[in-house]
This record gives C-alpha cells, sequence and structure tokens, in this order.
C-alpha cells in the first residue's frame, strides 16, 4: 500500500543497466498474479531484468493509486535479488519469476557485480552511486556462502547490531546509514516499529542520483502556467521551456516521448506523454517487455535530427511504499509467511526465518538545472523465535500540460533506475 508524503510532483533519477540481449525461456513455479504472462516464464540478465520488472511492478502501483507515482525499480530489484540469494525451494521459485531471474548462479551474480561497477564507476559529470548494505543480529549464524556472495558480487557492507535488546536503536542506525548515503533525501526509510526484537537480518539498497541537464531550461523562461489534470481541470505551476535538440518520438501509438538527456548524455530522462484522458491506453502497452522492448530497438530513431520546443512543469515530490501486499500481489507470495524457506541464509535449525515487511522511499526534484533523485528499499526478515501556441515556421512543440509518464534512464546500460507518473503537479 503506498503512501504519500511530501512536497508537490515529480520527474525520475536513474541509474543502471546495460539491456542485453533477450530472455531465455524458463518454466516458473506455479500461477503468478500481476505480472504479463509473455513476461513471467521469462529469466533475464540482471540489466535487463530490471527494466522488465520496472514495467511489471508500475502496472501494480496504478491499480492501488489514481494519483503520482514515484519509484526506483532498480533499488526493489537489487534489495530483492539479494534476498533471492539465500531462498531455497519454491520460495526461491516464486522470487525467480517475478524478478525474471537466471538460475544459474555464476551468470548472475557476474552480471549483478558488473551492473554495480557500472554504476559506481568514478570519473563521473554527475553524481550517481549505489550502496548495498547486510545488517545482521550480532550472534545470529548466517552462513559464511551467504555473505561471500553479497560481499563480492553485490557489493554489500555488513554491520552487527543488536536487534533483540536495542531495537529502536538498530531502527535509527539504518536509517542514519540510508541518509548518508542518499544526501539526506531519503530518511526514516524504516518506520517505528518494523524493527523489533525478533528481527534477524535487514538488507538495504540506496541509490542518489544529481545530474546536470546537457540543455538547462533559462530561469528566464521560467513562468506560470496550467498543467491540465482533466480537460477541464487545469492547475497552476511553474512551467520550465526551451529549444533544445532533439526528436518528438513515438512509442506504440500510445504517446509522443521526448529524451532530454543530462550531461554528456550519459543519463536521460524520457517523457511519456499522451493524450489528453488517454492515459489509460498509454498504461495498457507501459508493461515490462514492451518498454523493455522498445528502448532496445530505438537506436535508429534516436539520432537527432531537428529542435523541440519542451515545455515540462516544475516538481518536487517524495513517495512511501509498504511492498508486503503489493509484492505478494506480483506473486511473490511465500517469502512472507513462517513457511518460506531462506535456508541459504541461515538454518532452520535457529528457527523460522521470513520476510516481514519490505518499505521503499523515493524521492525526485526537476527544475531548471537538472535533476536530483534518490530511493532505498529495506527487506526485514524476522523469526517466530525470541533469540507540459507555436507561431508559424518555429520548431514543433512538446508542451506537457497534461499527465504524463517519465522514466530516468542510464544511457551506456540502457538501465531505468526510476519510473513514474504525474497526474497532477502541485498534489500532496
Amino acid at each position: 500500500m503506498k503512501k504519500i508524503t511530501a512536497l508537490f510532483l515529480s520527474l525520475a533519477v536513474v541509474l543502471g543497466i546495460f539491456m542485453i540481449q533477450g530472455c531465455s525461456q524458463k518454466r516458473g513455479p506455479g500461477a503468478v498474479t500481476g505480472i504479463e504472462n509473455s513476461v513471467s516464464s521469462q529469466s533475464c540478465d540482471p540489466k535487463k531484468g530490471t527494466n522488465v520488472f520496472a514495467g511489471n511492478f508500475y502496472s501494480e502501483c496504478k491499480t492501488t493509486t489514481a494519483g503520482n507515482i514515484f519509484f526506483s525499480p532498480y533499488s526493489i530489484f537489487a534489495a530483492l535479488s539479494m534476498t533471492y540469494e539465500g531462498a531455497k525451494g519454491e520460495t526461491a521459485g516464486q522470487m525467480a519469476v517475478l524478478l525474471h531471474l537466471q538460475s544459474d548462479a555464476a551468470t548472475r551474480q557476474a552480471g549483478f557485480a558488473s551492473m554495480m561497477n557500472a554504476i559506481n564507476a568514478p570519473g563521473k559529470s554527475y553524481t550517481l552511486s549505489t550502496s548495498n548494505n547486510l545488517w545482521i543480529q550480532q550472534g545470529f549464524p548466517v552462513l559464511q556462502s551467504y555473505t561471500t556472495v553479497l560481499t563480492q558480487y553485490y557489493l554489500a557492507a555488513i554491520t552487527l547490531l543488536d536487534f533483540i535488546n536495542s531495537p529502536e536503536a538498530s531502527r535509527q542506525t539504518i536509517n542514519n546509514a540510508v541518509a548518508g548515503q542518499t544526501n539526506n533525501k531519503i530518511t526514516n526509510l524504516i518506520p517505528p516499529g518494523d524493527i523489533t526484537s525478533f528481527t534477524r537480518l535487514v538488507l538495504t539498497n540506496a541509490v542518489y542520483m544529481d545530474a546536470t541537464w546537457a540543455d538547462k531550461f533559462p530561469a528566464a523562461n521560467t513562468h506560470t502556467g496550467s498543467f491540465y489534470t482533466t480537460a477541464s481541470s487545469p492547475v497552476s505551476v511553474s512551467i520550465m521551456s526551451q529549444t533544445m535538440p532533439g526528436n518528438i518520438e513515438n512509442y506504440y501509438g500510445a504517446a509522443q516521448v521526448m529524451e532530454m538527456p543530462y550531461v554528456n548524455n550519459e543519463l536521460s530522462m524520457f517523457v511519456f506523454l499522451p493524450p489528453q484522458g488517454q492515459m489509460a491506453a498509454l498504461e495498457s502497452v507501459m508493461t515490462g517487455d514492451k518498454l523493455n522492448d522498445w528502448f532496445a530497438n530505438r537506436s535508429s530513431a534516436a539520432a537527432v535530427t531537428g529542435s523541440v520546443i519542451v515545455l515540462l512543469p516544475k516538481f518536487t515530490f517524495t513517495e512511501n511504499y509498504d511492498l508486503t501486499s503489493m509484492l505478494q500481489n506480483m506473486g511473490m507470495v511465500l517469502a512472507f509467511n513462517s513457511a518460506a524457506d531462506f535456508s541459504g541464509i541461515a538454518p532452520k535449525s535457529y528457527g523460522p526465518l521470513y520476510v516481514s515487511d519490505v518499505v521503499h522511499k523515493a524521492y525526485v526534484s526537476v527544475d531548471e538545472n537538472g535533476t536530483e533523485a534518490a530511493a532505498a528499499t529495506a527487506v526485514i526478515f524476522t523469526t517466530t523465535i525470541e533469540c507540459v501556441t507555436v507561431p508559424i515556421n518555429q520548431p514543433p512543440v512538446f508542451n506537457v500540460d497534461s499527465p504524463f509518464i517519465f522514466v530516468i534512464r542510464e544511457n551506456t546500460t540502457n538501465a531505468i533506475l526510476f519510473m513514474g507518473r504525474v497526474m497532477d503537479p502541485t498534489s500532496n
């Protein structure tokens, strides 16, 4: 269930991953709801699987809210992938279908390591980083085979905490670390009460981006204008405008698309603008495989052939999600009850280990200079045992004045790190 918390609207930020090859067919273990059938039986390289998951998770989000949406598919995917590394049996099978993970551990883990190294590579003209952490109860016997996979391939840092005797202090320690990893944009990720004396393990992922547009919007051009939440319901917003190089592309006949790159063209924001009142038609083709295929097949269409007048609303907002019911709707069921099998993390003899909660928080701010975005995800393990009128001859106009979807992509890898929907840029 999504809890909307702060400010007003959003575009997004990014990180990414390398869309590699096609998916290989694989039989899925059991029925999965909320995921398109054409994808649910496939396994993918992690760099491509993240994008497929982005579309599928967006489909789940739109069923639970009529308002703004913003999340980091990369962050959720990373945290759940680390969780998967310790799952066994049908618990692992359900997660593999949800995340489209490869069954071959060496291939899967090497793919994730490659992705992490690309994201955290030094010498970039923008800030982009991601951090994984494993927080363990002192004395809890986490298998060395599990910690080795997380430290070697997911670059996770390991910290021992005392959940049993100091659950609140432990929660604050984790939240403070996430805040530091996201330039204090993601604060209080884990809410009070989610960490208890029965908590034995917490996995976190944090991602932060701060990037300047390749072509900044002149502040002098920003004006107050209308954004039509419906054809008869305008709201007043600050509209940025400029003429910039680019093309207006087509997304399956359901939307016009404008790519707006950040400095050095390594990151881009893509705005998907459907005709007024046609958001549902766009969302019907905003599925994981269609979105991934569109990005993979657009290279020739992406060559810049002219210029476009772009008008885009400024926005800032933060979104909170409790992912527990959403992930269960998408097919990850067993992980959330005492029948879960996480024997790849710790021996079953120390009590049933299961996921008690998965929380996600994402922040985005878009203005004339660029975009700042951050997100974090936490997977909490528990046991039951105590222990927006152009004159003639001017370029075409891309006027974003009605609801739209956006994604932010890391262009060297084609990976979607952030994705959202703007229904009302002034909505809290």
